[in-house]
């Protein structure tokens, strides 16, 4: 009796990574056995098993997809790009709240990479993730859509300037109105500042932050009960930018450039 399709897939690492490795073409027997770090003896029922399923055809010691395993491989890709987003970070997002994600950009998941949670030591939850902005010091680059801002951000602002970072920031009504009422004089000075952008969105967020530089975005978001917790949410990948883009420019339209507050 035959398995299913989906047992056969995925019950065996070994079975999975040769469907993607032949994604591309096909390979020797030694190339299979090199790059999956194993013996003949293992693999050969592994490859007999996906014979037997009409996924690879093994000719001559030569194996390649069938039309049924191109059609599979080339739906089994996007999946495992998305499981690989929540793997590793699954607890943090399944408890938290992720409605500020808009659905046509949770429906491009994928594209975050791998997501690492950072649990942040005590006496560090004031201050900016280390990490991070050396990633934005490296990229100069710095895109934001914030609640709040950390207690230091004025120096923290000032040296990104010195370093010619390209900073944007959208923050909420919310913000926008603590930052009139308890730090006029430094919210008046960078709004003063030509070299950053800060938009005023009409509407409070359903997250305290997210942060994006070239390669990498940072998201600091509320549990799923509407509380802060000390745990970051750091994805890194070649098309981070892209998605993060679009998120920040979802915020973006419906928020106001800050000239003057007079």
């Amino acid at each position: 009796m035959k398995k299913l399709l989906l047992e056969v897939i995925f019950a065996s690492e070994k079975r999975k990574n040769v469907l993607l490795l032949l994604n591309d073409g096909p390979k020797e027997m030694e190339y299979l056995l090199d790059s999956l770090e194993t013996t003949r003896h293992a693999l050969l029922p592994q490859i007999k098993i996906l014979e037997e399923h009409y996924l690879i055809a093994n000719v001559k010691d030569k194996c390649e997809l069938t039309t049924i395993g191109e059609v599979i491989v080339d739906d089994m890709i996007p999946l495992l790009r998305t499981i690989n987003v929540f793997d590793d970070a699954i607890d943090y997002w399944g408890t938290h709240n992720k409605d500020f994600i808009p659905d046509y950009l949770f429906a491009r998941i994928a594209e975050l990479g791998g997501c690492t949670t950072i649990e942040t030591p005590i006496h560090e939850a004031f201050e900016e993730d280390k990490y991070f902005m050396q990633e934005v010091n490296r990229t100069k680059s710095l895109w934001m859509v914030t609640s709040f801002l950390y207690p230091d951000y004025k120096t923290t602002l000032t040296y990104l300037l010195s370093k010619g970072v390209d900073i944007r920031i959208v923050i909420s009504r919310g913000l926008y109105e603590k930052l009139l009422l308890d730090n006029f004089e430094d919210f008046k000075y960078f709004i003063q500042e030509t070299a950053i952008e800060i938009y005023q969105h009409k509407d409070t967020f359903d997250m305290l932050s997210f942060s994006l530089s070239h390669h990498a975005i940072m998201m600091r978001l509320l549990t799923n009960q509407g509380m802060y917790d000390n745990k970051r949410l750091l994805c890194e990948s070649e098309s981070v930018h892209k998605w993060g883009k679009d998120l920040f420019e979802h915020y973006l339209k419906d928020s106001t450039l800050i000239t003057s507050l007079d």
